[in-house]
């Protein structure tokens, strides 16, 4: 806020919005509990939302299967390549699917951000059969699988693709992050980045 360049509106508003949510949820309840009673709620109110939202979305972006991809490749291959090589689906219960709203259907999800979330089961299908049809990736993992390997991937992370391109299929079988990222460490001479 110091700098007038960058006192945009949007982020007068932002700041607004953080003053107001540390006033209710975090000066307000101490008008009526202790101080330390009062961070500890809010402490542990963060903390299940974080988990919630770790539940949700990184299952569909941290596994392995899901490829970490150079910041060079954003615009590098194809859009659809990019798409379907950094995100992979996960299936859920009906508990699971009201919780996720749609977000287990993460390959779709990103194909198609502007389609409602009801419509992507009924689309999952004939992406699928696109996918394969071009040799595009189409990982699904359970939910509980993909919380595993999205969890894994703090402790052993994942190698960064320096072309996105060595992933597309042409055999129909599952693109290889690792043979990926062996093609460009031998390209390069060099160790893989880690995420």
């Amino acid at each position: 806020m110091k700098d007038p360049r960058l006192r945009t509106p949007a982020a007068v508003a932002d700041l607004a919005c953080v003053v107001l949510h540390v006033a209710i949820f975090v000066v307000l309840p101490m008008a009526f509990v202790s101080v330390s009673v009062a961070l500890g709620v809010y402490a542990l109110r963060m903390s299940m939302l974080g988990v919630g939202l770790f539940a949700v979305l990184a299952p569909g972006h941290y596994p392995g299967e899901a490829a970490c991809l150079d910041a060079s490749q954003r615009k590098a291959g194809h859009f659809w390549l990019r798409q379907t090589v950094a995100t992979v689906d996960f299936r859920t219960g009906p508990v699971g699917r009201w919780i996720c709203a749609g977000l287990q259907y993460q390959i779709e999800h990103h194909l198609f951000p502007g389609l409602c979330h009801v419509h992507y089961p009924a689309v999952s299908e004939a992406v699928r059969e696109f996918c394969s049809k071009h040799g595009l990736p189409y990982r699904t993992l359970g939910w509980g699988e993909a919380l595993w390997k999205s969890y894994r991937v703090f402790f052993f992370p994942k190698p960064v693709i320096a072309d996105v391109n060595t992933l597309r299929l042409s055999d129909g079988s599952a693109p290889s992050v690792t043979r990926a990222a062996e093609a460009a460490r031998s390209k390069t001479g060099g160790g893989t980045a880690a995420q």
